[in-house]
């Protein structure tokens, strides 16, 4: 049970990391992966239909969130010597 655990913890990091890379352009296209059940492994797939069930679990989560509303401007800072 710890073995799947770990294998499913580094599953998630390098996915994690694979989806870091993506652009970021607001709304994002969903991403598709599926888990396998009993090793925990994650593979990016491009559509659900992929999926092995009942072997794998179909995941889909969105790589970013809508882009929000521009803040407030910052205080200027103090001018530089010459």
């Amino acid at each position: 049970m710890k073995k799947t655990i770990a294998v499913s913890a580094i599953s998630i990091c390098l996915t994690v990391l694979v989806i870091a890379g993506f652009r970021r352009t607001g709304d994002a296209d969903p991403i598709y992966a599926c888990q396998e059940r009993i090793t925990g492994l994650v593979r990016i797939v491009s559509s659900l239909s992929q999926c092995k069930t009942p072997y794998e679990i179909r995941i889909t989560w969105q790589s970013e969130g809508p882009i929000g509303p521009i803040g407030p401007a910052g205080t200027a800072g103090a001018a530089g010597s010459e």
